[in-house]
């Protein structure tokens, strides 16, 4: 009769998922999108309430995004490191978690990560609902100005995208097949975009 140990797979469907992934199988990366989607939604937003944070103060699709993209950088290296000893949702949640907390703490956020501090909590909310002021107002527009300059330099293939996923609001799954790619190409475009234009507003 087989032992389990603690280094035999418990999750097969999964890994065998996980590994058709690696090996580019047809569909695999659709499918494992399909199902990670809605965890790492779930992990997100429950990690930014646990952490004191309104996810409304967030990009939470673009954190969404990142996470998944992620999976694919460098060849699946952070992919290859499930190994089936804990269902796939579970893995992903924990991803998602682990993510989500690095971004807040590399933007240190005004309300401490360790502590509620529901007074602090109070003063930013308060400080967010004012009106902005001219200063504030400049800005924004200089922003805008800058952004639309940094688009304007981009590859037609790249602006396509902006256009499809940003502007007219489709899923990454729908630009990949309008634009004849695959999916793990355009969320790995998606994310080198980002990163792109956040040096490009500086």
């Amino acid at each position: 009769m087989h032992t389990q140990t603690l280094e035999t797979p418990l999750y097969l469907d999964d890994l065998e998922l996980v590994q058709r992934c690696v090996a580019r199988a047809p569909g695999a990366f659709v499918e494992l999108v399909e199902r990670a989607e809605p965890v790492v939604l779930h992990a997100i937003l429950a990690t930014l309430r646990r952490c004191g944070q309104r996810p409304e103060d967030f990009d939470v699709e673009d954190m969404q995004a990142d996470v998944v993209a992620a999976l694919v950088q460098r060849d699946f290296a952070r992919l290859r490191r499930y190994g089936g000893r804990c269902s796939l949702g579970h893995w992903l949640k924990v991803v998602a978690s682990n993510a989500t907390i690095d971004r807040l703490r590399r933007q240190r956020a005004t309300v401490s990560l360790d502590d509620e501090a529901p007074e602090a909590t109070r003063a930013v909310r308060s400080l967010e609902s004012r009106a902005p002021g001219p200063e504030q107002v400049a800005s924004s527009r200089q922003e805008l100005a800058r952004l639309e300059a940094a688009l304007a330099t981009l590859p037609e293939d790249d602006q396509r995208f902006v256009e499809l996923h940003y502007l007219q609001g489709l899923a990454l799954a729908e630009v990949a097949a309008l634009m004849g790619t695959s999916v793990d190409a355009i969320y790995a475009r998606s994310s080198r975009l980002r990163q792109r234009l956040r040096r490009a507003m500086g």
